[in-house]
């Protein structure tokens, strides 16, 4: 069975999910068409150019180590792999999990806390990053996949799970239990359910934990129907957090915030 098969089959025993998925397909036609309109080599150039002067680094540099590393060459034949055995890949863009990458890897955080992991694309990154830094901890949190489909370390090397903590759960349980027994984070990501009510919670949430030199990002920030509220960009606004978009990645500077 493909995997669109098998996510149309459970969305089709619950009514509520089937206006989810659809409103999703909206979503996802919607973001084609912006994406059309952007320039991925102006926005690698406007990331770069924010990591190097936020992070006192030289991110073009982190970017050339990125692009001819083994993990890269590694994670492209497996997202082939992925994409042989079901059509398509149903995980985060080349250029997003470049992001995550070249993120970890100039601001140097300990602790990252991620919710939303699915095949584990974005925690890859941030985790091959952690490790070229030599230091460093993920902390995941999704619920569990289809037995159907690949699990959440379907990307993730086994040379970087030592540096790994995967949570089973809802993040609206799990999240607060997990931020409480950490006490602080300094790098917080969020992919899981992209509605304006839940985004805004795990950021609120997060936002008390973050240390002085935290950063806030975020999946999707732009995957938004027009009449949609962008719950990203109003969080930081509303707390005056300064803030970039990089296509579709937004990415929050929380200087002080704790």
């Amino acid at each position: 069975m493909s995997m669109c098969n098998n996510k149309l089959l459970k969305a089709a025993k619950n009514p509520l999910l089937v206006l989810l998925r659809l409103k999703n397909l909206l979503r996802s036609s919607f973001m084609r068409r912006r994406k059309l309109r952007i320039d991925l080599g102006k926005e690698r150039d406007k990331l770069l150019n924010f990591l190097s002067v936020n992070f006192n680094v030289n991110a073009f540099d982190i970017y050339s180590e990125y692009v001819s590393s083994e993990f890269k060459t590694w994670y492209i034949a497996k997202k082939s792999e992925l994409i042989n055995l079901f059509g398509s890949s149903g995980v985060c863009s080349d250029f997003d999990c470049a992001v995550l990458y070249l993120l970890v890897r100039s601001m140097k955080p300990d602790i990252v806390v991620e919710t939303g992991v699915l095949y584990g694309s974005s925690s890859a990154h941030i985790l091959e990053a952690l490790q070229e830094n030599g230091s460093g901890h993920l902390y995941s949190i999704d619920l569990s996949n289809d037995p159907n489909l690949p699990s959440q370390d379907f990307f993730v090397r086994d040379i970087v799970k030592e540096q790994w903590q995967l949570i089973i759960g809802d993040a609206k349980v799990e999240l607060p239990k997990l931020l409480d027994r950490l006490n602080h984070v300094d790098l917080f990501f969020h992919d899981s359910l992209h509605s304006f009510d839940h985004m805004s919670w795990e950021y609120s949430m997060v936002l008390k934990y973050i240390s002085s030199r935290g950063v806030l990002s975020s999946h999707d920030v732009l995957t938004l129907l027009p009449f949609e509220r962008n719950a990203f960009r109003v969080f930081c606004k509303q707390h005056h957090l300064k803030y970039q978009v990089f296509r579709n990645i937004g990415i929050a500077l929380c200087k002080g915030s704790m």
